[in-house]
């Protein structure tokens, strides 16, 4: 079949062209002398028909013919000329199902290209929006979409990408053998001779085409399946407009930054620092309490001026976090509305901090270090778990390694997890994400192929999640300049890749809601810039730039999402403004689920 518009000869059956990728005409059956002969009988037929129209309207004696009944008489029916015979109803013919969600459509047709029973846009503005949140392309860029199993897919075109059905010829057509014989020994014959849609490559060896592998996978309807994006439907809207907001800095800083936030949206916490852009000032942090109706608090201090806020309980009651005591060390502390700020001790070192909190504040996740006299390095840094009632306690290592880190834990306090190191600082070397709990004690989780280390941030409220990270070995200081990814664990599933927005790097902290069934963080773009990202199973990742953009202020950009609120609807980190403002900000998504 040869393509109108760059005429490419194209395998019989193929809808787009291999090389351009232009829609196919379909080609009328028949040869020439057929159509014509065709042509020529309609022509005498219809002016037979006006000839006799005429003929019989000026002839004196005929009758008027009758009206059209509109239906063929039924053979049962008797001789037309029968004056009591009725013609037969015409039986009214099957309605063809009309579509103009594409959801719908491919629930009735299963699997295939959209035919004359979808009526709605070729280009639907969900399918658009979640390929651009996904990363896959920009606003405006071209796209198509078909149907498999039911289910919506979509391609993008890209720099001609072949989102057509592939062309698995393996005997060369004529401009393969022609290039060859002008180009007799050549390892690649470019795609604009074998055509964009060809599966394979190939080479020219002593003048003749040669296959030489194969450039995509095809799936059982003759398409590459690395290209198409399965396209979940839209989410009912929950009535609810999303709405952001952006948290002022306090205490004569320049920028903000959001780590946590209560069950019901209402109090979230962080620190203020000086900070434009990507420069950050650690020095000048300080803790804050926000709410709607009080605004911003300060939470004071038990040290020096620097202290950060790091979690909060789900009722927005108890706040932790850490304060600096000088000569580079600092202490965790924990703060209520009644007692304010408290010191939570340490292991004997001035080396601790408070990470994480369980929904009733009662159980507290976090490391400290200790000495260890005789034992090189001359210390050690546990993970601890503090209550009231017993303090801190180091809860250890895995086997064959030295130290740990609890960064998260679950909401009723049982459940902790974090990452253990085979070195000492700043090396660190090998590290391994664990889950612990009274009843089995720490255990890891193992790591991924190709990263070397794993470590876990956060467990979902009801302990069958964990999230984290998978990276190289690497020093603590250097190791973000690394390549590194977020996961999501699952019994059934194990350690999971989550992806990225198309850069090399993705991060979370504790942005996982109450069933493990999302995850917020940060992802990079193909650029290498940060965006606020969502997760799920059945939509994969997503830049919550694009989902929520209609709430997002022109010139501002959700960098990270830190936390998030057991459902889901409330996220808090912080975003980018002109300028390189930073601001912790407050998204109320409206749903759960958008």
């Amino acid at each position: 079949m040869r393509c109108a518009q760059c005429g490419w000869e194209n395998p019989p059956g193929a809808r787009f062209c291999g090389r351009c990728g232009a829609a196919l005409a379909p080609r009328t059956k028949g040869s020439g002398i057929g159509v014509l002969i065709g042509l020529v009988g309609l022509l005498t037929l219809g002016v037979g028909a006006l000839l006799g129209a005429l003929f019989f309207r000026a002839a004196p004696g005929f009758p008027p013919a009758p009206a059209p009944s509109g239906a063929f008489p039924s053979p049962q029916a008797g001789p037309t000329s029968s004056p009591t015979a009725s013609p037969s109803p015409t039986p009214s013919p099957t309605p063809m199902n009309v579509f103009t969600d594409p959801w719908a459509y491919c629930a009735a047709l299963a699997s295939g290209i959209p035919d004359a029973r979808y009526e709605g846009p070729s280009d639907p503005e969900p399918v658009a929006r979640a390929l651009i949140a996904k990363g896959v392309m920009a606003p405006g860029e071209p796209f198509t979409w078909r149907c498999k199993n039911g289910r919506v897919y979509a391609c993008y075109f890209g720099a001609t990408l072949p989102c057509w059905q592939l062309d698995t010829r393996r005997e060369p057509h004529s401009e393969l053998i022609n290039y060859c014989r002008e180009n007799p020994w050549t390892d690649f014959i470019p795609l604009a001779v074998t055509g964009h849609g060809t599966m394979y490559t190939w080479a020219c060896r002593n003048g003749q085409p040669v296959i030489t592998g194969e450039l995509w996978e095809v799936d059982e309807e003759g398409y590459a399946p690395e290209l198409w994006y399965e396209i979940p439907p839209p989410l009912p809207s929950s009535g609810i407009a999303p709405r952001l907001t952006l948290i002022e800095p306090h205490f004569g800083r320049s920028g903000s930054v959001a780590e946590g936030v209560s069950d019901d949206g209402q109090v979230v916490v962080g620190y203020s620092l000086n900070a434009r852009g990507g420069d950050r000032d650690d020095r000048t942090m300080r803790a804050f309490r926000w709410t709607p109706a009080g605004g911003t608090q300060d939470l004071g201090t038990l040290g020096r001026e620097r202290t950060w806020a790091h979690a909060v309980s789900g009722d927005g009651r108890v706040v932790v976090g850490g304060y600096y005591v000088g000569d580079y060390a600092w202490r965790p502390f924990r703060w209520t509305p009644e007692r304010g700020m408290e010191d939570l001790g340490t292991l004997g070192v001035n080396w601790a901090d408070a990470l994480d909190v369980s929904a009733d504040g009662s159980v507290i996740a976090g490391y400290a270090y200790v000495t260890t006299p005789g034992q090189a390095p001359g210390w050690a840094v546990f993970a601890i778990r503090w209550t009231e009632a017993s303090g801190i306690t180091p809860l250890g290592s895995l086997p064959g390694y030295r130290f740990s880190h609890a960064f998260g834990v679950s909401a009723d306090g049982t459940i902790l997890v974090g990452e253990t190191n085979r070195g000492p600082a700043p090396e660190w070397n090998e590290s391994e994400a664990w889950v612990w709990s009274r009843a089995s004690g720490m255990r890891g989780l193992g790591r991924k192929a190709p990263w070397g280390s794993s470590a876990a941030r956060e467990v979902s409220d009801d302990g069958t999640t964990v999230i984290g990270l998978l990276f190289n070995d690497a020093d603590y200081q250097s190791w973000a300049d690394f390549p590194y990814r977020a996961f999501r664990w699952r019994a059934d599933t194990g350690l999971q890749d989550l992806g990225t927005l198309g850069g090399e790097r993705t991060e979370v902290w504790h942005a996982v809601t109450r069933d493990g069934s999302m995850v917020f963080g940060r992802s990079q773009l193909s650029t290498g810039e940060w965006r606020a990202f969502r997760w799920t199973p059945e939509r994969g990742m997503e830049d919550l730039n694009i989902l929520y953009r209609e709430a997002i202020p022109s010139g501002w950009t959700l960098r990270a999402v830190m936390d998030c609120s057991p459902d889901g609807r409330y996220l808090v980190g912080w975003a980018e403004g002109p300028g390189g403002l930073l601001r912790a900000f407050l998204l109320d998504t409206g749903s759960a689920l958008r």
